[in-house]
């Protein structure tokens, strides 16, 4: 399988245009620092560092492109090839990126710039999975007991936790069913968009099976500034 993956080109879009609303810095997110570099530095670089990736596409607002290319230049990410303008909604932003990756593409690699401690072996994985698959998502199984609450927070019932996962990325996917699940929600804008909060619920839209993926307890996303100490902890774990 792992020969069978090499043989392909893949892409990787990587979205950093959050707003990061609930990182109560005066710095951008992903500029904040983990282990004296940016948070996105690190994310860029597990994916740098990865055999399979031919490039990368990172999406961020344009008033941080500049800052974004002197990281790039600084830390020489050789494979990022495009900076783009990221859109209103994270499905936006990663319709921007899968306009500027490479046209001999067969597999897009979608990946948080906000989660900077993906290792390579959950890199591969997923890949593996979207090669035999068509579609991967990196997930691990809800620890907590789940309730679904209806009018007046009213709970109307709990799933079995048994079935229910919490996705992460890093998400791959077949490029032409990428294309196909972008071009139907694009069209379904006139009749009530829905909300999609990442990219295998579009490719679930249009029908596709999305192969679940046993991911990373480490593999956390930067959410808070609390989650900078998290994050620095588990990097100080993996050097001892």
């Amino acid at each position: 399988m792992r020969k069978n993956a090499e043989e392909r080109r893949i892409s990787a879009i990587v979205p950093a245009a959050g707003k990061g609303t609930r990182f109560r810095s005066k710095k951008k997110k992903i500029f904040a620092k983990l282990k004296q570099r940016p948070i996105l530095f690190h994310s860029l670089k597990a994916l740098q560092n990865c055999s399979l990736i031919n490039e990368i596409v990172l999406v961020i607002e344009e008033p941080f492109h500049d800052a974004a290319k002197r990281l790039v230049k600084r830390y020489r990410l050789t494979k990022v090839s495009y900076i783009v303008k990221g859109g209103k909604t994270r499905t936006d932003s990663v319709r921007n990126g899968l306009n500027r990756v490479g046209k001999d593409a067969s597999f897009i690699l979608v990946h948080d710039g906000a989660r900077p401690l993906v290792n390579e072996k959950l890199i591969r994985r997923t890949i593996a999975a979207a090669v035999k698959f068509g579609a991967s998502v990196a997930a691990l199984p809800v620890k907590a007991t789940i309730k679904v609450a209806g009018e007046n927070d009213l709970v109307k019932y709990t799933p079995d936790r048994r079935n229910l996962w919490e996705a992460q990325t890093p998400q791959v996917f077949r490029k032409n069913l990428m294309e196909k699940a972008y071009g139907k929600v694009k069209g379904q804008r006139a009749g009530g968009r829905k909300c999609f909060t990442d990219d295998a619920a579009l490719l679930e839209n249009i029908g596709t099976k999305v192969k679940i993926v046993s991911g990373d307890y480490e593999n956390i996303k930067i959410t808070t500034t609390e989650d900078i100490n998290i994050a620095e902890a588990l990097l100080y774990k993996r050097k001892k």
